[in-house]
């Protein structure tokens, strides 16, 4: 009977040794999953960063396109109305000489 106890409790020390050993193996393999994780965190947060910063810069460059495109834009009215006001001038200056031009016609015949 002896015999059989001493042979269970080397069984259940052998079988403590193997539970030991997974235990250990399981933390080294969770060990290893954590600073997996922990780096792809490291990973996807630059990744974010850098998706803000562009986003950040994409918005301010299209804030100076849109600011320079209505003073562009301006400038144009602007030349159009000027150009504009010119021809109704010279125009007018066409209509006046023809007008002249009709009146010393009419005094020569």
């Amino acid at each position: 009977m002896e015999k059989q106890i001493d042979n269970k409790n080397k069984e259940i020390e052998a079988l403590n040794l193997k539970v030991q050993k997974m235990e250990g193996f399981h933390k080294r393999e969770v060990g290893k999953l954590e600073d997996e994780i922990a780096e792809l965190k490291n990973k996807h947060q630059t990744w974010l960063d850098t998706q803000t910063r562009e986003s950040e810069e994409w918005a301010k460059e299209k804030t100076r396109l849109q600011d320079e495109y209505y003073k562009m834009e301006q400038n144009y009215k602007k030349q159009v109305d000027a150009t504009n006001d010119l021809e109704n001038r010279l125009r007018k200056e066409i209509e006046k000489r023809n007008l002249e031009i009709a009146d010393l016609k009419g005094k020569i015949q």
